[in-house]
Formats: C-alpha cells, structure tokens, sequence
C-alpha cells in the first residue's frame, strides 16, 4: 500500500453518509412474513454485526472466513429488526429470509449480499457456527462507495470515543443490538476527556430480546452542550445477565468522512495493554490521528507511542504541535481519552505505529487528507498467523493491500493467496523478510505477480517465523468513496 499512496491516494479513503446512518436507526422494519427460515444445530460460537441495512439503492454484504487449518465452519446468519423479531433480507439473488445457513471450507470464506431494492430497512445480524468465524458488514451506496464495519463482542459495559462538530456536520452514532433473549436496559454516560461525565450527560433506553438501536450522541442526549465535542461514551447494560454488542461509526457531511471507533470493553475488565498498528501515515498534507481511551473507572492510563519505519527504525514525527519526537508520551484520566495528531507536513511517510501503556487501554488510528476526509483503523492483534478476505477485480480497478509490520525480533514471514474455498492458487505464494519491528505493505497483485487474480475473490494468510506479527487489510479502488477495512484473524 505504501507504494499508492502517491498515484493512488485519491481512491483511498470513503464516505459513508449522515443522512445513511441516521436512516439505518429510523427505516422501518417491513419486508415477506413468508420466507423460510434455515436451519441449523445449536451453535458453538455466536458473532454479532450491531448494524445492517438494505434498500433504497443501499446494500449491504456480510464476508465472512473461517481461519480454522483443520474444521469445517458451518451455521447460520439471521437478522433482526429493532423490535427484536426476524428481518427479512433478499440476499445473493435469492427471495427474502430472515436467515440462511452456509458451510466454509478450512481457510475459506463465503459472502451474503443484499440486493438494494426497495424501501430502506435496518437491524442486526448474528452468525451462530459450530466454530469461531470472522466477519465484516461492508456497505455500499451510488456516489459514496463502499464502508465497512467489523464484529462487536456481548460486553455488559462498553466504551467509545465520541466526536462532535456541529459547525462541521461531523458526529458519532452508536448502533447496539441485544444479544440476550429478554429485555435489557441501558444507561448511557458521556464523558469529557478528564473523564467526568458531562451536563445533562445520562440518558437511558430499553431493548427488547435481539432488539436494535442506532442514535447520534446529541440524539441520546439532546440537553447535553455537544456542539463542539471531544470525549468518551459509557454504555451499561443494567438488568441482570444483560450484554450488548455494538459498533460506533464517525460521521461528516462531507465526501469521506468517516471512521469507524473502537468499542472497548468496560465491563468484563479489559487486558490489551499494547495496540499495534500496521498503518501510518504523515506528510504531503496526510495526518494520522490517535484516539486512545481508558476503560478503567478508578486509575490513571499513562504510556507512550511510538513510530517505526520499514526497517523497523523508530521515526521521529511531530505530534499535536510539537517538535517531532520517536515517543509521544500520555497519561489518561480514569474513563477518559485524548487525541493525538501527526502535523501532516513534509514528504509523505508511512511505516507502523505502538502504543504501549502501564494498564489496559484503547485506541483507533484515524486517517485524514484534505478532499477525502477521514477514516479508521483499529488496532491489530499480535500473532504468529492470520487470514483476510481479499478481493481484486482488474476491471474496477479495486484490490486488497495488506500491512504487516514485526512486534519484536526478525521474522520469516510466507504468505498464501487462496480461493473461496481455501485452496492454493497457483503463483499465489511469496516470502519476506522483516527485521525487528519491521513493515512492509503490498497490494496482492505485488505479492503475487503470477498469480491468476485480475478477477479475484478468496482469502490470504500469512504465517511468521521466529516471531509475531501483527496485520492491517484494507480494500482500495479508483475512485473516492472505495474503500474498507478488512477483517484480520489469527490462525487457529
């Protein structure tokens, strides 16, 4: 990826709309009562999506890739609307159902995709397998290109950093979905970076069993000051036994504002005391931003950021206006957050970013450049494999750059590039080597030159030895709006 970011950078990031996400919280929920619903055994593992949506030209497609070596993934996906009860959705040329079954080959992947035709309906989607898949909800709109937005763990209490600039059109929504079989209630906190909830800042909602809501900030709190807004939101399921999985979706009035923001788990207690990032970039008018959260109520988070090139050399990068520096060192309030941001001057430069704190924490990297807007990474796990979708279609000029960057020693890192269903394809594999905290960022047809993938859907995995790594995906087009972020699962 790296190497586009000079003739390319205008296809980079997306637009996902205000008025789109505001729709997907009021459509209504109308769609066939007659549609056969799949079925399945008892599930093993369950994957919720906190927000879907279909109609009015406005299609959604739920990837999903099962990183087992061994098994064979099979299950189902259903819908729901906001009352808890089936949704239906017409999905890959088929009549309408509230849920479909499907089997995924070891290292495979499979794709549902709604149709788009008639009137806007939204909800939720939850996967039930016999063993653990990955997924994503990619959304695509005429004139706005394609956006996506990954899985959400049942959490009893959550947290998200939340953006608001009225002046601006920029905002945050939430979308949350039931995942218990009987009604739970919510209470919602906004907070200030310090930490301290805000005036007018609680607010409270009642889901029903599978039941879905989508609301901006100043929609779940309408007293509260959020016109020029920087902070946290607190999310608590109080009725006993109650858990939520939700997404939280940065939004402008702008063609390519948009940034999907971590959800961080408040309640049970988080443990992730390191974020890796596989993707920076500053320079040339880009900026990367920071936005790091604490979820603990009662201590203190302090840490550091630090840069790396390709070769694993830290970089020295100028952070919230101050002379560059190869660390940027920070210290959270309890419950609260801060923002920290690259100055976007000088040659373009891009490599991985770390973050590393004394105590559990949270974080986005956010990308911006003038003319696109923003969007967002999360933060990557650290491990010895992983898989993601990929796609390439030479025709649109759409393809799949993955970024790798070492989370400690030198590392032998093997990539495979295979179909559907996770098979090698021929000229589909290639090797690297990457020093101590090293990076290196390809589209799939750099990796595989040979390989047969100028119309290609499937799957990459990538294997290191010696050590960890840690991954980024994202998938790119010619024109703004094409992009999204890819889900990145390690091996089992």
């Amino acid at each position: 990826m790296k190497r586009r970011y000079d003739v390319r950078s205008v296809a980079i990031w997306v637009v996902l709309s205000l008025t789109a996400f505001a729709l997907h919280g009021k459509a209504s929920n109308a769609g066939s009562t007659d549609a056969p619903i799949a079925a399945t055994s008892a599930p093993v593992s369950q994957t919720h999506f906190a927000q879907f949506a279909n109609g009015a030209n406005f299609v959604s497609s739920l990837l999903l890739t099962n990183p087992s070596r061994t098994e064979t993934a099979s299950g189902s996906v259903s819908f729901f609307n906001d009352e808890g009860q089936p949704l239906f959705v017409p999905l890959n040329g088929e009549p309408s159902a509230s849920s479909v079954s499907f089997t995924i080959q070891p290292l495979g992947s499979t794709t549902f995709t709604s149709d788009g035709a008639g009137d806007l309906v939204s909800g939720s989607a939850r996967v039930g397998t016999n063993i653990p898949v990955a997924g994503v909800v990619r959304f695509s709109f005429p004139g706005l290109g394609i956006a996506a937005v990954g899985e959400g763990v049942p959490l009893r209490a959550l947290m998200t950093p939340v953006v608001r600039d009225a002046s601006s059109g920029l905002n945050t929504g939430i979308a949350i979905s039931n995942t218990q079989p009987g009604e739970v209630k919510l209470v919602f906190s906004l907070r200030a970076l310090d930490g301290r909830e805000v005036g007018s800042g609680s607010a409270s909602e009642r889901l029903p069993a599978n039941g879905h809501l989508a609301k901006f900030i100043d929609e779940l709190f309408p007293k509260a000051n959020t016109a020029n807004f920087q902070g946290t939101l607190i999310v608590t399921a109080t009725t006993s036994g109650g858990k939520v999985a939700a997404t939280a979706i940065q939004l402008g009035s702008s063609a390519g504002e948009f940034t999907t923001l971590p959800v961080v788990a408040v309640e049970p207690a988080p443990t992730t005391r390191q974020l890796f990032f596989a993707q920076f970039a500053n320079g040339s008018g880009w900026t990367s931003s920071l936005f790091l959260t604490n979820p603990l109520g009662f201590f203190a988070a302090t840490g550091e950021l630090s840069f790396f090139d390709d070769h694993g050399n830290r970089l020295a990068v100028s952070v919230g206006g101050k002379p560059a520096s190869a660390r940027v060192y920070f210290n959270l309030p309890p419950q609260g957050g801060a923002v920290f941001t690259t100055d976007g001057q000088g040659r373009l430069i891009s490599g991985s970013a770390r973050v590393t704190a004394g105590s559990p924490i949270g974080g986005v990297l956010r990308f911006a450049y003038p003319r696109l807007g923003i969007a967002g990474v999360d933060a990557s796990v650290a491990t010895s494999g992983f898989i993601t979708p990929v796609t390439r279609s030479a025709a649109r000029n759409i393809s799949t750059g993955v970024a790798i960057t070492s989370v400690g020693p030198p590392v032998t890192v093997s990539l495979t590039l295979r179909n559907q269903n996770g098979e090698p394809v021929a000229g589909g594999e290639a090797t690297s080597q990457l020093p101590a905290n090293g990076y290196l960022a390809r589209f799939i047809e750099d990796l595989f030159p040979n390989a047969d993938a100028g119309e290609f859907e499937g799957t990459l995995t990538v294997t290191a030895e010696g050590g960890n790594v840690a991954g980024t995906a994202i998938q790119l087009g010619s024109r703004a709006g094409e992009f999204t972020t890819m889900p990145v699962t390690a091996l089992r």
